[in-house]
């Protein structure tokens, strides 16, 4: 089955809110709460139908020339009631991604054409809801904001299309002659029919008797819901279901909307946020054992270099007594030759009398003693070269550690430093998103979100007894 749903809101409005939704929809400002708005790209937006003048001016010269009628309705904010909604907004919407994956199955070059091509469809149905062309004020198609998730996580500039059709809610009343005619035979009768501002009686709700006998309230607005389905799957577009059916409830407004996706793409980045500091505690945890191994590494590679450092002074005084051996073996051996006066004899010939024999084993045991210290010398210097050449190769290996070490620590603050932006820059967005939050009525924020509290069942009967008064 396919993600993407076709949805269309209905909202009415009273006529003080009218110029905020005209310099919305006619890009009026030039600057928007809803950050996600690029005026830059505001030259895409089409115009299925442009309005000639503002909406109210509109309104008021049909009110004028006859055209429509607000007899009966409430324009004024006077007592307890609220004033009636006098123009009205349909947003025809289908998720952004549909275009982007549909739009070669459909034919199109790109999403954008594909959009205009199924939005130009949606407003020929939108004129059949509203019953006339002439009560419909304005149709613009809004391709300028941004779709920040998509955007984000398809790494390319993405935008949300959608259809905004502003128009005069209008039904025929007939207006019927009262008692207080003259002539007792018209009483009753039909005396004119008029075109009258009602978005209540547009939208009115009706009761059914279900399979089972039980009557049930079947919104408008859900009807609204299955024709605009029903009308573009006939039309040819495909690969969209309706909006979530069985709902019992009323389309949200348009400032609900806004509430809804604001206090979605909230509780994301809030997920999003936790996810990162997470990572971040988890990162600056293995940063810091990593500096203490490194920091082990370095102590210990500093040992071995010490080491090395006695080791080849050790071999160096080594070498040094050899050398003095060596010479005092070669006086010996010229003393020896004085004595015998014959280089050819052995070292341990005997000599001419006992004098020299005496001298000789002198000289003997010199040099026995230098041949075994000097025997002694050559084996320590022996077991320090190997010792030497097993700590140099210690000695790389540590620091070819290190070196990764350090690679690993300056890698890990690089991704400590993303990471931390990447969390500053979602707890900017956070305290952005609350900011437009705020700017959101309290009484509709509440209807959306309530705070929490404990309902004592008849307040909820109440309630819900109004509600059900109200939607009929």
């Amino acid at each position: 089955m396919p993600n993407h749903k076709s949805v269309v809101r209905n909202q009415g409005y009273t006529r003080a809110a009218v110029a905020h939704i005209e310099r919305h929809n006619e890009r009026k400002n030039e600057n928007y709460g809803n950050i996600d708005v690029i005026l830059e790209q505001s030259h895409r937006n089409a115009h299925f139908k442009t309005c000639n003048g503002t909406y109210l001016g509109v309104f008021d010269e049909m009110v004028k020339n006859g055209e429509i009628s607000t007899r009966g309705l409430k324009l004024n904010n006077e007592g307890t009631k609220p004033e009636s909604s006098i123009i009205a907004e349909m947003i025809f919407d289908v998720n952004t991604e549909y275009f982007e994956e549909n739009y070669v199955a459909h034919g199109y070059a790109n999403a954008y054409d594909f959009a205009r091509a199924f939005y130009a469809e949606a407003y020929k149905m939108a004129e059949n809801e509203v019953g006339d062309e002439k009560y419909i004020l304005s149709a613009t198609l809004h391709a300028d904001e941004r779709n920040k998730g998509l955007s984000e996580q398809l790494g390319r500039e993405l935008y949300h299309y959608h259809l905004h059709v502003v128009y005069i809610p209008v039904v025929q009343k007939e207006i019927k002659w009262t008692k207080r005619c003259k002539d007792p035979i018209l009483v009753g009768t039909v005396k004119e029919v008029i075109n009258q501002v009602n978005h209540s009686k547009k939208w009115e709700s009706e009761k059914v008797v279900d399979e089972n006998g039980k009557e049930k309230l079947v919104y408008s607005y859900s009807k609204l819901q299955d024709r605009y389905h029903d009308h573009m799957k006939a039309m040819g577009f495909h690969g969209f279901d309706r909006g979530k059916e069985g709902s019992t409830a009323q389309h949200l407004s348009v400032m609900e909307y806004k509430a809804k996706l604001r206090q979605e793409e909230l509780d994301e980045k809030e997920k999003a946020l936790a996810v990162t500091e997470k990572a971040l505690e988890e990162k600056s945890e293995k940063l810091a054992t990593t500096e203490k191994n490194l920091s082990a590494k370095k102590k210990q590679l500093s040992k071995r270099e010490n080491k090395i450092g006695d080791l080849e002074k050790r071999e160096a005084e080594l070498n040094e007594t050899l050398k003095g051996k060596k010479l005092n073996a070669e006086q010996i051996q010229k003393i020896h030759d004085r004595v015998l006066s014959d280089p050819t004899r052995g070292l341990f010939s005997f000599g001419k009398d006992k004098e020299d024999n005496d001298k000789l084993t002198i000289l003997r045991k010199d040099w026995c003693d230098i041949a075994v210290t000097a025997l002694e010398n050559s084996q320590e210097i022996i077991k320090l070269e190997k010792l030497n050449d097993t700590l140099f190769e210690e000695n790389e290996q540590l620091t070819e550690d290190v070196k990764e070490l350090e690679t690993d620590v300056k890698a890990q603050k690089q991704f400590y430093i993303q990471a931390d932006k990447k969390r500053r820059d979602i707890h900017f967005k956070h305290q952005g998103l609350e900011l437009q939050i705020a700017k959101i009525p309290k009484e509709i924020w509440e209807r959306y979100n309530p705070p929490p509290q404990i309902i004592p069942p008849n307040i909820q009967q109440q309630a819900r007894s109004t509600s059900d008064h109200d939607r009929s």
